[in-house]
């Protein structure tokens, strides 16, 4: 953190360790974030989100007082650091769709397999050299 006349800098790493759930099998596990964290942050009322931005101004907050709050810039900036889906391993298998059975952890004895949706019933014994 530091002071250039009014304005005050914040550039660093941030390290946190976060309680997730599987997108797959909704297990719980340990998730490590280490986002950067660039931000300038300039004294007064404006609120630059209320303005046009341009490039310069998109790590640029506004404060009032003789406090900076970052609660919420930390959160922020782990919620953008965190992938679209979170998987507790790259090879999860997930649940089985019609009986709930964690994959990762034992077969599955709904024979979900041998169901066909019924959309694609009439696919089922059509053969790759039939189409040509």
């Amino acid at each position: 953190i530091r002071r250039s006349e009014e304005n005050v800098f914040i550039n660093g790493k941030i390290d946190a360790t976060l309680l997730v759930r599987c997108a797959r099998c909704l297990k719980e596990f340990e998730y490590r974030a280490s986002p950067l964290l660039n931000m300038t942050f300039s004294p007064g009322k404006d609120n630059p989100r209320e303005r046009e931005l341009h490039a310069d101004d998109l790590d640029l907050e506004c404060f009032n007082g003789g406090e900076i709050d970052i609660t919420e810039i930390l959160k922020e900036q782990l919620s953008l650091e965190l992938p679209m889906k979170l998987l507790c391993s790259t090879d999860c298998r997930g649940l089985c769709p019609h009986c709930g059975t964690d994959l990762n952890d034992s077969r599955c004895t709904c024979r979900c397999t041998a169901r066909v949706d019924p959309r694609f019933e009439a696919l089922k014994d059509l053969k790759a050299a039939d189409i040509g």
